[in-house]
């Protein structure tokens, strides 16, 4: 699948590229942080075990956002929302469905 982007002037270009650029110099600089990597790739066969290798070998490990997990009702998600809609989340905005007691009742 192809996809365009259209500028209508040069310094939009700053608008796309900043952010992910800034956010891979800053985790470089900092080591407290965690490392992003930006990928763009067309997602095959090939990335995708390679990612799951990856993830088997405990050198990809996905980020929480430190509020999360949020409870399923529905203040929780729209706690959950509004975290993502302020974009100021660092890390994955989880809802939990069902607690961990439940799970191991199951």
């Amino acid at each position: 699948q192809d996809w365009t982007i259209i500028m209508h002037r040069w310094w939009q270009l700053f608008s796309l590229l900043v952010p992910p650029l800034w956010r891979k110099l800053s985790t470089r600089l900092n080591a407290s942080l965690p490392k992003y990597d930006l990928m763009l790739e067309t997602v095959d066969g090939d990335v995708i075990s390679q990612v799951l290798d990856a993830v088997t070998k405990g050198q990809l490990k996905a980020v929480l956002d430190s509020r999360s997990p949020f409870e399923f009702t529905a203040e929780g998600v729209k706690a959950a929302f509004n975290l993502l809609a302020s974009r100021r989340a660092h890390g994955k905005i989880v809802v939990q469905i069902e607690s961990p007691e439940a799970e191991r009742a199951a």
